[in-house]
């Protein structure tokens, strides 16, 4: 099977307002497996949102062959957070752990670390001015700690255990996986 590229690729906002009219939302319990995957089958394990919180995690994180953080990993993405968070994701016994930002690690976006060289277009803003932080909600982070948290240089190199995606693709086991840090603009 093969699954072609959206035409509104390039518009993930858009996108989402075209395909939400068909999605549903179902909620499933499902339950943890008690036995390895078959080996002839592949276990993914996905997780996201959890904001610096891992060492926290009240639950085992379910074994499998591919574990991915879909994002929103740290709370502002500083430099310690990042390590931290590299340190726990090492910790996992997935044989491969994949990485994806996402709104809340601001170090990893350009739009925040390089904002007079982004090229905006569509419903993403253009940022101007020295006042970058004061467009967004400060996430319950005091100002210069989210100022410190964007002026990290290289971030990414910090993922030393992962594979990091950032609109790129990986394939594992015939599996190909892409990861975008897009998300869309949630006007409510």
């Amino acid at each position: 099977m093969k699954v072609g590229v959206h035409p509104l690729t390039h518009n993930p906002t858009a996108a989402w307002r075209e395909l939400s009219q068909e999605q549903k939302v179902i909620k499933i319990n499902a339950k943890l497996p008690t036995t390895d995957a078959p080996s002839d089958k592949l276990r993914v394990v996905c997780m996201s949102d959890t904001h610096s919180l891992t060492p926290f995690i009240q639950f085992d994180i379910p074994v499998g062959d591919i574990f991915i953080h879909a994002g929103d990993f740290t709370k502002c993405g500083s430099l310690q957070e990042v390590i931290e968070f590299n340190s726990w994701i090492g910790n996992l016994p997935h044989k491969h752990k994949i990485v994806i930002a996402g709104n809340h690690e601001l170090s990893f976006d350009p739009t925040f670390t390089h904002p007079f060289t982004m090229q905006t277009s569509g419903d993403r803003q253009k940022h101007t001015g020295t006042s970058i932080l004061d467009s967004i909600p400060t996430l319950g982070m005091s100002k210069d700690t989210l100022a410190e948290a964007i002026q990290t240089s290289n971030i990414k190199d910090y993922l030393t255990n992962c594979i990091y995606l950032e609109d790129s693709e990986v394939t594992l086991h015939g599996i190909k996986i892409y990861g975008t840090p897009w998300n869309v603009s949630l006007k409510l």
